[in-house]
């Protein structure tokens, strides 16, 4: 993700992602995304089987 968005705008997009996203170990698999108290989203099996995750994490850049 790139471009002047303000950290909820962000946040907004990287949910987006996370819930569109399914990452390779989990492919076939239903899948529930979460969110951390810190703004990052886990992408998790949703049975709960397994120990396959992926976390997506928003990392700032601070401009001068």
């Amino acid at each position: 993700m790139t471009g002047n968005k303000t950290r909820e705008q962000a946040l907004v997009e990287l949910h987006n992602v996370a819930r569109s996203h399914t990452p390779d170990s989990l492919k076939g698999t239903s899948t529930v995304v979460g969110r951390d108290s810190d703004g990052s989203f886990w992408v998790l099996p949703k049975n709960g089987r397994g120990n396959a995750s992926c976390h997506l994490r928003l990392i700032e850049q601070i401009r001068p």
